[in-house]
């Protein structure tokens, strides 16, 4: 299907005559009225049956998120994906100068990539996709950063590490500031994630932060994608609940998509796509045990918490706690305590990164710095493998 959002000031069409009930009834229930955000879905397959009537080629429905149908739904999600294959998932100035510096550091080992990996969405995913191939083989999935990194080893590490996204857009640009914001918040979201499941569940504390960190990892491809209409409700300031409410019931697809749709492109496990998937969606059993669905509810207070724009840290010292009470079962106290543990190591994480401002000047000259890099990967690797498995030249060869 070829998916666009009908922009503020467009006017959703009236009925005509040779609309199906259903069109029309959809058409009516928009009201034509200016600000409305539908979504224009064009049917390229001979037939499909959805909310209840059947649909022919170029037949056209216009629906808000909130009206699909589960058919739609899987038409939207692999529309999606057409269009996530050519936006990138921006890498910060700061990750990337710190995985040159590893780069160059012949002492680097595997726990300092997965430091600096740690904080970058999109390196995360697809780092376990790459682990979670058939390549590698493994028996059971893998869900966490550190087993990847021991999977993938130093040379292909060093190599895949240079494969981030670098935007040149201006400091100033609207997406660069929305995507520094999201990614500050991100690293907090993955340390109090961690927090809690250090409480509730030990042994997934590392997938945990992965969910942290990749929740909101849809919000800076929103603009890109659908560009002002998503900018006019971010503007809104709204808690992160009610922003998705407000995506859901007239954008054409929310956030929460976009991270379902990369979710299967990296392949992740259920373990970590069930809980990116739901984080919006209240538990309804809060007493399971299984660890997606105990992370399903960590990710459900994390990712309603409203963070300082400067600070990138909540408000108060136990922030919701009636939620946290309900989701993971802590009092006031035992919630500033999990909030400061999860501040501190924030501040951490965030601390390696201090000391390359002042190398930040060369930024427009990293993609050029990281195809040298490459290369002299490739280099190095050649060599390698020559000395190591030297192969005598043929004296006879076909072209």
């Amino acid at each position: 299907g070829v998916v666009r959002a009908v922009g503020p000031g467009e006017f959703a069409p009236r009925p005509t005559a040779g609309q199906s009930a259903f069109q029309r009834r959809n058409v009516s229930r928009s009201g034509g009225q200016v600000g409305t955000r539908l979504l224009r879905i064009t049917v390229k397959s001979a037939r499909f049956r959805g909310g209840g009537t059947d649909f022919r080629s170029e037949d056209r429905v216009a629906k808000a998120r909130c009206e699909l149908s589960a058919t739609e739904i899987e038409q939207l999600h692999r529309a999606l994906g057409e269009k996530l294959d050519r936006v990138g998932i921006e890498t910060q100035p700061e990750v990337a100068m710190k995985i040159l510096d590893l780069v160059n550091d012949a002492q680097a080992q595997l726990v300092d990539y997965a430091k600096i990996i740690k904080t970058d969405a999109a390196l995360s995913g697809r780092l376990l996709r790459l682990a979670n191939s058939a390549f590698f083989a493994q028996v059971t999935p893998v869900s966490t950063l550190e087993r990847a990194c021991s999977l993938l080893g130093i040379d292909r590490l060093r190599a895949f590490s240079l494969g981030f996204y670098l935007s040149r857009a201006a400091s100033s640009d609207v997406a660069h500031r929305l995507s520094r914001r999201v990614w500050g918040e991100s690293v907090f979201r993955a340390c109090l994630a961690a927090c809690l499941a250090r409480r509730l569940v030990p042994h997934a504390t590392m997938e945990a932060f992965i969910v942290g960190l990749m929740m909101d990892a849809g919000l800076p491809l929103m603009y890109k994608l659908q560009g002002r209409p998503f900018l006019e409700i971010d503007e809104e300031r709204a808690t992160p609940s009610r922003r998705h409410h407000r995506e859901f019931t007239s954008l054409a697809y929310t956030h929460v998509d976009v991270i379902a749709v990369l979710a299967k492109t990296w392949k992740l496990p259920s373990m970590l796509a069930k809980p990116l998937v739901w984080h919006h969606s209240p538990p309804g059993d809060c007493t399971r045990q299984e660890p997606e669905h105990i992370l399903h509810r960590i990710a459900y207070y994390v990712g309603a918490l409203e963070l300082d724009d400067r600070t990138k840290l909540p408000r108060e010292a136990a922030p919701m706690s009636a939620l946290a009470t309900r989701m993971i079962g802590c009092d006031d106290r035992d919630l500033t305590k999990l909030i400061a543990a999860a501040a501190g190591e924030y501040k951490a994480t965030m601390a390696v990164f201090s000391g390359v401002a002042a190398s930040m000047e060369s930024i427009d000259s990293l993609p050029d710095l990281v195809h040298l890099q490459l290369a002299r990967i490739l280099d190095e690797t050649l060599t390698r493998e020559t000395v190591i498995n030297p192969k005598p030249t043929p004296s006879v060869f076909r072209l």
